[in-house]
């Protein structure tokens, strides 16, 4: 790259990136080099890749991310270098919120098991419980580095004088200073409030500040971290969910319907486009078993306990590791991933469909992309983007309740369950 002014200039630049395969590592390098000077950064983010539906395992978790990167600055003259780390976390604040009566009541069932922890309420809270409120942030400098010590703290008091107002009167005793070379801050955010709270350590001062007002739109920057993809997808996608005897629709409507042992059609592409339908049935334990039929060309059936198959053949899944399913062109039709705690969950996303899919064996989450607006039908509704008429039959009739609108999607030709229908 070249850059023309008074003096023309040759910066040399590269930038990487990877990712594992199961989104829990990511790698960041930026390197910039003059004919002086080079700048090279680098960054791991260490994050949790895989969700959780049930708030009670969501708070069980306790979803840490963190971040470690290096910055390191040459010349002919001097060479400086920095390190950051920072730990993200849930508040005190935050766990006691998530604790609210209102919610344990509504979502979390200790003796029964939930029965709406699936509810649009239940799964916001659960989003919100991902997001990470707490900032651990250490920052040391290394070799040269340290005669820049002066200049930091120059802009330290500079930066006290500016939040003057916000500065608590009594410091926390139980943080001391920092290290020698080092700079250490705790930040806490309040979405809800606007505000920040942050405590501010350097080898020879302490300043605690609280309540510091913030634009919403950078405590959402900050709340939408990358330790909440998931979360992510989820709040940019509609969804159908099912636990217990509740559906929702992709459409919010809710319904409630006990499931039999028949194959029941939860979402099937109905415009022609494609060939996909997501089938549901009961098992004799209360919970569910899936089929995913992308084409007739891969069947995959996702039953309780990480017990997975595709075409009939056992599917292994280990550990955090993804496993890719390919069509004979080489083209991604499924990554399939599990987790064993604090609940069995499989993660199925199905990126030629616009498709992802979590199911725990009594919980089942459908998200569908933007391009599928009324392209559905099923159970979870025609996805329209509107509440009214979404109880329409396959026959195009519409269903006086939940109950007859979720019984016609029904596959009755099965030998299976015949004799259940007829009772």
């Amino acid at each position: 790259m070249a850059i023309n002014g008074t003096q023309s200039r040759k910066l040399s630049t590269l930038w990487t990136y990877a990712a594992g395969r199961s989104g829990k590592v990511r790698r960041f390098g930026l390197f910039l080099k003059e004919e002086k000077w080079q700048v090279g950064f680098t960054s791991i983010l260490v994050a949790s890749a895989i969700p959780v539906l049930k708030l009670e395992n969501v708070i069980r978790a306790n979803i840490t991310s963190e971040i470690h990167a290096d910055l390191l600055y040459s010349s002919d003259t001097a060479e400086h270098q920095f390190s950051l780390q920072t730990v993200m976390g849930r508040s005190a604040l935050k766990a006691e919120a998530l604790e609210d009566e209102y919610l344990t009541d509504k979502c979390i069932d200790r003796n029964q098991g939930p029965e709406t922890d699936i509810s649009p309420d239940c799964l916001r809270a659960a989003m919100d419980a991902m997001f990470l409120d707490r900032y651990n942030v250490t920052i040391t400098y290394k070799g040269q580095s340290t005669s820049l010590g002066p200049i930091m703290m120059q802009h330290f008091n500079s930066l006290r004088l500016w939040l003057l107002p916000y500065i608590t009167d009594t410091e926390d005793s139980k943080r001391t200073f920092a290290p020698s070379n080092t700079i250490t801050a705790l930040l806490e955010i309040s979405p809800r409030l606007n505000t920040l709270n942050a405590w501010i350590r350097t080898p020879s001062m302490k300043t605690d500040f609280s309540s510091i007002p913030v634009n919403p739109l950078v405590t959402e920057i900050l709340r939408f971290n990358p330790a909440v993809s998931y979360a992510r997808r989820i709040r940019g996608e509609s969804y159908c969910s099912h636990g217990g005897s509740k559906f929702f629709t992709f459409d919010g409507v809710e319904l409630d319907y006990n499931v039999t042992s028949c194959w029941h059609l939860l979402a099937k592409d109905c415009s022609g486009h494609s060939r996909f339908a997501v089938l549901m049935r009961s098992l004799n334990n209360q919970e569910t078993e899936l089929e995913v039929n992308m084409d007739n060309y891969l069947i995959l059936r996702l039953r309780p306990g990480l017990n997975v198959s595709a075409n009939e053949k056992p599917v292994e899944l280990a550990g955090h590791a993804v496993v890719q399913i390919a069509d004979q062109a080489g083209a991604i039709l499924a990554h399939l991933q599990a987790r064993d705690t604090p609940e069995h969950v499989i993660s199925v996303a199905l990126p030629a469909h616009g498709f992802h899919i979590v199911y725990t064996g009594s919980s089942t989450l459908v998200m569908a992309d933007r391009s599928m607006r009324g392209r559905l039908c099923g159970i979870c509704g025609d996805f329209d983007g509107h509440a009214v008429k979404e109880f329409r039959k396959p026959q195009d009739t519409q269903a006086h309740n939940g109950q007859e609108y979720a019984s016609s999607y029904a596959i009755t030709d099965q030998a299976e369950c015949a004799s259940e229908q007829m009772k």
